[in-house]
């Protein structure tokens, strides 16, 4: 996905990519290199120079493989920077949503709270035991779904 301004070349996200795929290509045909290599000496020791060079090999190919990583990682930010204004709106108006949903929420919770205290103070005047006890229980519900739709901190991107 590439955006107008990615006229520069290496700079769009399918020539970031294609350069990991590159980098990632040459890691895999290094390991192959490698396994052969290690595979050549089935019955004899391998001498400590060759494990030395076999070693650096595999040293070079991780560094190959975290650099494929972080270009991947490259292609995703740009894919991020390069969203439109639509689609920041949108989720800043889902955002928005989410959070009028759960003051929702908070209103229909709040007011089976108050019901049920209301309950709790009929049951409690009237001597109804089993009236106060489903109060209660209802009272901790009420309480218990306040608390989880407490508003999370809000996250800076």
């Amino acid at each position: 996905m590439t955006t107008p301004s990615d006229s520069r070349p290496g700079q769009t996200t399918d020539h970031i990519v294609e350069l990991a795929d590159s980098v990632a290509d040459i890691a895999d045909r290094l390991h192959e290199r490698i396994l052969k290599e290690i595979a050549s000496y089935p019955d004899q020791a391998m001498p400590d120079a060759q494990k030395a060079v076999l070693r650096t090999l595999m040293d070079n190919e991780l560094m190959l493989r975290q650099h494929a990583q972080a270009l991947y990682a490259d292609a995703t930010n740009h894919v991020i920077q390069g969203l439109d204004q639509r689609q920041r709106r949108l989720m800043a108006l889902t955002a928005v949503a989410a959070e009028q949903i759960r003051q929702i929420g908070v209103i229909g919770e709040t007011t089976g709270l108050v019901g049920e205290i209301l309950s709790l103070v009929g049951g409690i005047a009237t001597g109804r035991l089993s009236q106060v006890e489903t109060a209660l229980e209802n009272i901790r519900l009420h309480h218990t779904a306040l608390k989880a739709l407490k508003p999370t901190p809000a996250v800076k991107t």
